[in-house]
């Protein structure tokens, strides 16, 4: 019974809404690089965004199913903020605006994202890529490649590809926790976690030292 589920949910996760699914989650860390086509406006990550959501339009009754309890307060937030919003003239209304678009990308992607979640099988996949992925990256940056400085109260603060500090300090503190968890949660982890975790999990912390993030000590 568990081998023919398991089958069923990796079969689950070979069509084009999970591949850019996938697409879409490995290209959150290159959010801020510089593709010079409308530039402030168009990412990597949106782009990959946009393509996703209108392909999980074409099949809403799939990926579109109820939403958690816990969205209404999202969607309450949302609300508040587009009554407030609309009232804005002028060069506040473009900032307002932007952040409309972006808020309303989030929600349309934490609500999809819900339900592909509950594919135990695509959730570690995603997880576990990003993650590791990061880990790639924080090397890079430790090794002093694309990083870049920032200067403020008198304290040098270290990132990578443009990203505010406290940005990317959130990330390489997100991808700890999933490596880290993963070892607490899930008995495959515990029986298989070497010294590549290990290394990987002291690359992360070190890189976010440098970024000198107090928000991303935090949320350890």
């Amino acid at each position: 019974m568990y081998m023919n589920e398991s089958l069923i949910l990796r079969k689950q996760d070979k069509n084009l809404v999970i591949l850019f699914f996938y697409i879409l989650m490995a290209s959150i860390p290159f959010e801020t690089i510089d593709i010079n086509f409308m530039k402030g406006y168009l990412s990597i990550t949106k782009i990959m965004g946009i393509i996703f959501i209108l392909l999980c339009i074409l099949d809403l009754n799939k990926y579109f199913k109820k939403p958690p309890k816990e969205f209404l307060f999202f969607i309450s937030y949302y609300l508040i903020f587009i009554l407030t919003g609309f009232s804005l003239e002028g060069f506040y209304f473009s900032k307002f605006f932007i952040r409309f678009t972006q808020i309303s990308q989030l929600l349309i992607l934490f609500w999809v994202s819900y339900n592909i979640f509950k594919n135990i099988h695509i959730s570690y996949k995603v997880f576990n890529y990003l993650s590791f992925l990061v880990v790639g990256l924080g090397l890079i940056q430790l090794l002093g490649y694309g990083k870049k400085y920032f200067e403020s109260n008198y304290e040098v603060r270290e990132t990578i590809f443009g990203w505010d500090p406290n940005a990317w300090g959130g990330i390489l503190a997100f991808s700890f926790i999933i490596i880290f968890g993963m070892r607490i949660q899930n008995e495959y982890f515990k029986k298989n976690f070497n010294y590549l975790n290990y290394i990987s999990l002291f690359i992360l912390v070190t890189a976010l030292v440098k970024t000198a993030s107090r928000t991303a000590f935090v949320s350890f």
